[in-house]
């Protein structure tokens, strides 16, 4: 009986490791280049984040995202291309902004609106393994300050 449970408890902590091993082991992190610094997701609460909520109302949005069907459409392009990547891109330092999404943050400090609508503030499309639509939004808007040209990395 002892043995069964065990067993018992150690099969959903094997199964949360299988999991989450992709997220723990993965080298790369979302981000963007801001000329010297980057915005990246966070992996950990001690990175101190922005956080970043997400809403369905646009009027309580202080960003609003639309998702495009097309790069050709969008002012910001994500998309999966090992042969164009740039690793140095988006190291950490010092400057690094990290970013959390958090859905129930009752004091975020940015909220954004991510649909399909027109007249948002920024165009999004997204293709791609890695990232969501969800995180990519929550990059843009998060590095949207300041009129610096902005490099997407991964």
């Amino acid at each position: 009986m002892l043995r069964l449970k065990i067993i018992a408890s150690v099969i959903p902590l094997f199964v949360v490791g299988v999991f989450a091993r992709d997220r723990l082991l993965h080298d790369t992190h979302p981000c963007i280049a801001l000329g010297d610094t980057t915005v990246q997701l966070a992996s950990g609460p001690w990175q101190d984040p922005f956080r970043v909520s997400f809403t369905e109302d646009r009027n309580f949005a202080s960003v609003r995202v639309q998702l495009v069907d097309g790069p050709e459409m969008a002012d910001f392009t994500v998309a999966d291309d090992a042969e164009t990547a740039n690793d140095d891109s988006c190291r950490a330092s010092a400057t690094t902004r990290y970013v959390a999404i958090s859905e129930r943050d009752p004091a975020p400090n940015l909220t954004v609106h991510l649909s399909t609508e027109p007249n948002a503030d920024y165009r999004v499309f997204v293709s791609s393994r890695r990232l969501t639509a969800w995180e990519a939004a929550a990059l843009i808007a998060t590095a949207r300050s300041g009129p610096q040209r902005i490099a997407a990395a991964f």
